[in-house]
């Protein structure tokens, strides 16, 4: 759909009208679209406007031919078609994985899986969503919460939330829908988000008490949990080198992994060690750590191995 804008020709007095035509290469067959009689102003542009909708058939052109009544002149001017309309496939799919540390804030590489057929996408746009299919558009705007667009290159659409990108308040999701020139599809892949952030609140406490008299150890490590644990996965129980280290291998120089990981939620935690636990070359403390998700707390809390 559209208007035909036609600009007359130089000499129009044997003229009384324009007449438009679809057509085909290769093919005699014309379709007439419409006619409109020549301005009576000379000189003067006139339209033949087509309806929104119309249906192309695989028409390649449109045809302008000059007439006289029902007498049409032998040639005309004739402009190739461009169906346009908005792309037809939404993205196949769109991944995206926090890597910012901070409650409230994302940080990343947003990857699209690119839309089984391109030809009419130019790009795709990721907005914040407030369901799966709902764009976010928070009171106060008019316009939904953009995240940023990606111009495809390669197998997969790739691009990087900026560290320290604020969740506008609603957002759930983030959500890509293709885009041309034209405009956008209103289907939209979409993945949940997901804030991945370092726990800021360390257990209340942690109590250890020898009873074993040899070079090795035995006896209870009591944990109390933090005094809010909303943001608290589990607490993790580590040897530890100093107050606030963690024990390294001397051979390898890689840190121990955790003894035990405890979840939160549920009181106070104990650990039990038999008599005569040995003692790993180099340990001066049990430490514990909040961790949410896979992230870990920068800061511990340590008790003393030595009675």
């Amino acid at each position: 759909g559209g208007v035909v804008e036609i600009t007359p020709a130089q000499v129009e007095e044997v003229l009384t009208e324009y007449v438009a035509f679809w057509g085909r290469e290769n093919e005699d067959t014309r379709v007439e679209v419409g006619r409109v009689p020549k301005s009576p102003i000379p000189g003067e542009n006139v339209q033949i406007v087509i309806p929104l909708g119309t249906v192309n058939d695989d028409y390649d052109f449109l045809l302008v031919i000059c007439a006289y009544g029902d007498v049409l002149m032998d040639s005309g001017k004739l402009t190739a078609l461009a169906d346009r309309a908005i792309p037809v496939n939404p993205p196949a799919a769109i991944d995206f994985v926090d890597t910012d540390v901070n409650a409230d804030f994302l940080g990343g590489k947003i990857t699209i899986t690119r839309s089984i057929s391109e030809t009419d996408i130019t790009s795709y746009v990721v907005y914040f969503g407030k369901s799966t299919t709902d764009l976010l558009i928070s009171e106060g705007r008019t316009t939904p919460w953009t995240a940023l667009t990606i111009t495809p290159r390669a197998e997969t659409a790739t691009a990087s939330m900026a560290q320290g990108s604020a969740i506008p308040t609603g957002a759930t999701h983030l959500l890509a829908r293709s885009r041309n020139f034209d405009g956008e599809l209103a289907v939209s892949a979409s993945v949940l988000i997901e804030d991945r952030y370092r726990p800021v609140q360390a257990a209340w406490s942690v109590e250890f008490l020898d009873t074993d008299a040899t070079p090795k150890l035995a006896g209870q490590v009591t944990i109390q949990p933090a005094e809010d644990e909303d943001l608290i996965d589990t607490y993790e129980l580590f040897w530890g080198e100093t107050p606030n280290e963690l024990l390294q291998d001397p051979d390898t120089g890689a840190k121990f992994g955790p003894i035990v990981s405890f979840p939160s939620g549920q009181g106070p935690m104990v650990q039990t060690f038999d008599l005569g636990t040995r003692v790993p070359v180099g340990a001066t403390h049990f430490l514990v750590f909040t961790v949410q998700d896979t992230l870990r707390a920068e800061q511990g809390i340590s008790a003393s191995l030595t009675r």
